[in-house]
């Protein structure tokens, strides 16, 4: 295990060095390590790496494994909102087809590998940082380290761990690495342990951020004192502390440094996001970072480049409101591209992924944004039985996606949501289908279902199911007693398994249950 921890740290070294330049830092792959300590290229060299491991291919791993690809697919295509419209050959198979995941598959070593590198190296920086003489250049880049090692042990944690909760507490979570010098082989920490860790990672990172401002790195693609709250918001909610997911919440949007997007101008959010009011955070890629037929998009759009194999699911459809007067005035209905038939399916493909600079594969995909906020502080709400302010959250969201100069005769607040809705739902399940609908392929419904112990529900054709072959009739729909259309939140297999890699190098590392 220790040799195979040296060479992701001497991997990431050299992706750090070399991508300095692709984040318009001065390259610093001639400096030694005294010279790292003593310089701020050097310091900030690795801390722009880690930053990079996020959107460049890596070496030793094939292009369709690069970190944002199997960040948005190992957790939006395992939900009920994507229908799988061709089986194809590669890895992404199972990320459909639950039975099939095992240990040895390249997508589930690559992601846990990079967010590996990503903790080893923000490390690494940590480190170089603390040689370093006090300033507020030094405390920042420390804070920015703090965040993406928490950003990536909470991605760990969620897709290789069962969802926090007081009977999943004192279950496995992830190996905690605490410092460069922590290689040894270990075995995992609790998912109790885990959150506690990445917790105090957010809280140290906190206090150095906190009034700290360089105008250096005043970029929406480096972390910021609103993205560290935010980050905080979201990982409270998952851990069910729900007072704290509400007081950072309250940092953030009580800050109005973020505004939500207004419904006429949301149709080219994606797209502008580096620069748009309402991004906290997001991964700048320029034309040049175009992965093209292994982008994000590639799989869910149709054109020049993509595969167009997957779709929005007519469940997810429905929650939105196809067929009713919302398609006329819900701005997110923009994205929903035309239907066409492939394999016998119906697919929706969606453009969220699209068109940055006029480029079909091109985006810089938002990692955290303004309207996450709301809906974590809504969810905290709604488990707080404050059911009204629940509702006041997600229709703030709502009225800035509802643009009624696209009809006549109505106003925002007939398609907002009212106290008479909970006469037959509850308000956890109101913020569920509206967050469903606002973050359509964004990487949360999987995370929604499984955190609030709901089963997977994909009652429509697609070779999610084991059976289903092109051209046989689709005329009703599978039904619930078929196989994978009715998957409980208790299936051990919905949990990701450790990679054979790790689990032979590392013999204290347990295996997840169901493999």
């Amino acid at each position: 295990m220790k040799h195979y921890l040296i060479y992701i740290i001497c991997a990431f070294f050299s992706i750090s060095l070399l991508s300095s330049c692709d984040l318009d830092i001065a390259p610093s792959d001639s400096l030694t390590g005294d010279q790292m300590a003593n310089s701020s290229d050097g310091l900030i060299g690795i801390i722009n790496g880690c930053y990079a491991v996020l959107k460049d291919y890596q070496e030793g791993q094939s292009d369709n494994t690069w970190y944002l690809r199997q960040y948005y697919q190992m957790s939006d295509f395992a939900s009920d909102d994507v229908v799988y419209g061709y089986q194809t050959e590669d890895n992404l198979n199972m990320i459909f087809r639950y039975p099939e995941r095992n240990p040895g598959l390249e997508n589930i070593t690559s992601f846990w590998i990079n967010n590996y590198k990503i903790i080893y190296s923000a490390n690494v920086a940590l480190s170089v940082a603390n040689l370093k003489e006090e300033s507020a250049q030094v405390d920042r880049i420390k804070g920015e380290a703090l965040f993406l090692k928490a950003f990536a042990m909470h991605n760990l944690v969620r897709l290789y761990a069962k969802p926090y909760s007081a009977a999943n507490a004192s279950t496995p979570g992830i190996i905690i690495r605490e410092d460069n010098l922590d290689t040894a082989n270990k075995p995992r920490a609790t998912v109790q342990e885990t959150y506690d860790y990445i917790i105090k990672c957010l809280l140290d990172a906190e206090t150095l951020m906190d009034g700290n401002e360089d105008d250096s790195r005043a970029s929406k693609g480096f972390a910021s004192i609103g993205a560290v709250r935010a980050l905080l918001s979201r990982v409270y909610l998952y851990e069910q502390d729900y007072d704290n997911c509400i007081k950072y919440a309250d940092e953030v949007i009580g800050s109005e440094e973020y505004q939500l997007t207004e419904a006429s101008e949301y149709k080219d959010y994606f797209r502008t996001a580096t620069s748009a009011s309402e991004t906290i955070w997001c991964v700048i890629m320029n034309s040049k970072d175009d992965k093209k037929s292994g982008s994000i998009a590639s799989m869910i759009m149709k054109g020049d480049g993509c595969w167009g194999e997957e779709g929005y699911s007519m469940p997810l459809l429905k929650d939105m409101g196809i067929g009713t007067d919302l398609q006329d005035v819900d701005v997110r209905f923009d994205f929903v591209e035309p239907s066409y038939i492939k394999n016998g399916l119906t697919l929706y493909p969606c453009s969220k992924f699209s068109w940055q600079n006029d480029i079909i594969t091109s985006i810089s995909p938002v990692m955290l944004r303004l309207s996450e906020v709301y809906f974590n502080r809504a969810e905290a709400y709604a488990n707080k039985t404050q059911d009204t302010k629940a509702l006041d959250d997600i229709n703030e969201v709502r009225k800035h996606r509802i643009d009624v100069t696209r009809t006549t005769g109505e106003s925002v607040d007939d398609f907002l949501y009212k106290s008479s809705d909970l006469d037959d739902n509850s308000s956890l399940d109101l913020v569920l289908k509206e967050k469903r609908i606002e973050f359509a392929f964004e990487a949360h419904r999987f995370f929604d279902l499984m955190r609030n112990g709901k089963d997977i529900v994909r009652n429509y054709w697609g070779f999610h199911i084991l059976t289903y072959s092109a051209g046989q009739s689709v005329a009703t729909l599978p039904g619930l007693s078929v196989e994978n259309v009715v998957t409980s939140n208790s299936y051990p297999r919905l949990v990701f398994p450790i990679p054979t890699q790790e689990v032979s190098n590392n013999l204290e590392c347990e295996q997840n249950e169901g493999y």
